[in-house]
């Protein structure tokens, strides 16, 4: 057996609520439990009902069946004229088969009534009622069970939402209706004579995919499949298919589907609306050429989605230049690009995407367009600020910005997550790398983010030394500087001999060297253990020899940690035995709180008889993990920290590693109740 279903679209994001895709899901949700759900007989009559009538009708040959009855429920002509001639040798008398007849009619009636009293009858599209009647509109929000209407809601998924955040929500909702009749008027012209009843969202469905394929054509669309063989093996995985090839091979095959239904004299085949497919999916990508290469949507729906307050417009040629990025064509991205600059020189993905492209290419022109675009976004007061920032920071050199600008940009992000604070304090150096008037209130930001972001106060005094050497400096800057310093000094004084919150320097961006730090020594242990010592597969219980840390760095192999005193250590993960994890309650000064502390405990040595653990321990408040992933909340950042740990390290997680690895971390009343039920 094998399965391929769509999953999703790529990257695909909209830049409003899709109401309409929404409003139309919930519609046929809502039909779809009042008319397929709730009755007991959604078709009016039951299967019984009518197998009654057959059975009834073959027991009496000589009986006419209703014609109307015969058309309904499909009911094939059968050889009876042997039958008849049988019956007429022993037929009943004129009376009796008066009686018999009634008693058919009867039971033909009853169904007949049950059947178009149904809401499915009511509502759907029946061609024999003529092409305008209530179905044409209410038939496409019914649907003939789960796999029906779960499947059409997967495709409107896909294709609904990214069309209506480009057409607005008007023109979509009118698309989608307009989709759903014509399809409905393709599958009435093959057999405008039937009297069954047709209904399913699938006709406007293949409209959205016919215009998804021509306006997202190069966008990609996550297929996955599953195969099973024997019901014993399983293989199952996903790939990317552009959308233009997806939508070409599902319109080949309805249309194959439809000429093979055509040539079998069953235009429904077996129920399924093939011509409504075929319409629908013709009629979308018409419309979408259409709007295209006329471009009605520039001249006319633009604007008036603009005047409305939809303004939101992704060009085409945007997703020509990402699609001609992600194949590694930066020279046709940049021609796309500046065609749609030179046109809408604004918009503002475009900049973005271009001043990164320049970037790899020729920085000097990339800072000059820099410059240009973020001077109109400072003059407007564009609320894109503080994400066009994000974006574009870590690609830009920060020492060619102009002072103003750079200032500038780093006020953007002053209300950003923690994880964006050092990219803040970069722009402020930059900043103050040059004389003038944004130098000195540079200069006290970044201190300021120094203390706040990951204390390290020696870069905070730093920056003020600079400040305190600046004259003319306005009084109230000057105050705010005082208020800093005394704070870098009270940390000082309270974490006295603590290791390293105050050793970090400030931002230089003038490319002067860092002292070299103080090598660890060779291969050595932070305990200095006794590497003759074999190491044990499990604690000795007697108790650990706890040092705290600070992390100082990592890479894939190995951390860089500050240990008591100052002292750095390079410990390789290979070394670690176990990860064990908790989280515990520490007293505050009053009237503050109780904290409560997330450990994190790198065991080195299990030690032996009477020879405790060897633990390196590191508290949430030292790892700084927002300097190692930038803008991740904190439990993210935390939990891909310890997934790296126990999955280079081939350590052992405790107390439980899967529950470690699910985010589920043992609290203890204290630190060393933590310790105590880890080591004994």
């Amino acid at each position: 057996m094998f399965i391929l279903v769509p999953l999703r679209v790529e990257e695909a994001e909209v830049n409003r609520w899709p109401v309409v895709s929404i409003g139309i899901a919930a519609l046929c949700f809502v039909a779809f439990v009042g008319t397929w759900v709730m009755p007991r007989n959604p078709y009016g009559a039951s299967d019984r009902a009518v197998d009654g009538v057959v059975s009834y009708w073959e027991g009496h040959a000589y009986l006419e069946l209703s014609p109307k009855f015969r058309q309904l429920f499909d009911i094939g002509p059968y050889e009876q004229e042997h039958a008849r001639a049988l019956a007429r040798e022993q037929l009943p008398s004129g009376e009796e088969i008066a009686v018999q007849q009634q008693e058919m009619d009867r039971r033909t009636d009853e169904v007949i009534q049950a059947y178009e009293r149904s809401s499915l009858r009511k509502y759907g599209l029946v061609p024999a009622r003529g092409f305008l009647q209530r179905g044409l509109i209410t038939h496409m929000f019914l649907h003939l069970g789960w796999g029906h209407i779960l499947g059409n809601m997967l495709f409107l998924y896909l294709t609904a939402l990214l069309l209506e955040d480009r057409w607005g929500r008007l023109i979509f909702a009118a698309f989608y209706l307009v989709g759903g009749i014509l399809s409905a008027g393709a599958q009435y012209l093959l057999d405008r004579h039937s009297s069954g009843f047709m209904v399913g969202a699938s006709g406007a469905i293949a409209a959205c995919m016919g215009a998804f394929s021509v306006l997202f054509a190069v966008r990609q669309i996550r297929m996955g499949y599953f195969i099973w063989l024997f019901l014993f093996k399983i293989w199952r995985g996903t790939f990317l298919v552009r959308a233009w090839l997806f939508g070409v091979i599902w319109f080949s095959l309805e249309v194959l589907k439809l000429l093979a239904s055509a040539s079998s004299d069953d235009p429904g085949s077996g129920g399924v609306a093939f011509a409504a497919h075929v319409g629908g999916f013709a009629f979308g990508a018409v419309m979408a050429l259409t709007l295209k290469y006329t471009r009605v949507h520039e001249k006319m729906i633009a604007p008036m989605m603009a005047k409305a307050g939809m303004a939101f417009e992704r060009p085409e040629a945007l997703d020509r230049a990402e699609a001609a990025i992600a194949e590694g064509n930066a020279q046709a991205a940049q021609k796309e690009l500046a065609g749609l600059l030179a046109q809408s020189p604004d918009l503002v993905e475009a900049n973005v995407l271009m001043i990164k492209l320049e970037m790899t290419t020729s920085p000097p022109a990339a800072h000059s367009r820099l410059e240009r675009f973020m001077a109109k976004l400072f003059a407007t007061g564009s609320q894109e600020l503080p994400h066009v920032v994000e974006e574009l920071a870590p690609h830009i050199e920060h020492a060619r910005l102009r002072p103003a600008t750079a200032f500038r940009m780093g006020q953007a992000l002053d209300a950003a997550p923690d994880g964006l604070r050092p990219m803040a304090e970069k722009l402020f150096a930059a900043a103050a790398a040059q004389p003038g008037p944004f130098a000195a209130k540079a200069l006290v930001r970044a201190a300021q983010l120094r203390l706040d972001s990951n204390g390290e106060v020696g870069g905070a005094l730093e920056y003020l030394e600079r400040f305190r050497a600046m004259a003319g400096v306005p009084p109230d800057l000057a105050a705010r500087a005082d208020e800093l310093e005394e704070r870098a000094r009270d940390i000082v004084e309270r974490d006295q001999g603590g290791p390293g919150r105050f050793s970090g320097r400030a931002i230089e961006l003038e490319g002067e060297p860092e002292p070299a730090a103080p090598e660890a020594p060779e291969a050595a242990d932070p305990f200095d253990a006794p590497e003759e010592a074999p190491a044990q597969a499990e604690p000795s219980r007697s108790g650990a020899k706890v040092m705290e840390c600070q992390l100082g760095g990592m890479t894939r192999d190995a951390l860089s940690l500050v240990l008591e005193g100052g002292r750095p250590a390079q410990v390789p993960l290979a070394k670690l035995l176990a990860v064990a994890v908790g989280v515990a309650t520490e007293p505050a000064p009053p009237p503050a709180p109780p904290r409560n502390i997330l450990y994190t405990d790198l065991v080195t040595s299990w030690g032996g008889p009477a020879q405790p653990a060897q633990v390196l321990r590191l508290k949430s408040s030292t790892l700084r993990l927002n300097n190692f992933y930038p803008g991740m909340k904190p439990a993210e950042a935390y939990g891909l920290f310890l997934s790296h740990l126990l999955d280079q390290s081939g350590a052992a997680g405790l107390p439980d590693a899967a529950a470690l690895k699910r985010g589920e971390y043992p609290r203890f009343p204290n630190v060393e109740a933590f310790t105590r039920a880890l080591y004994g």
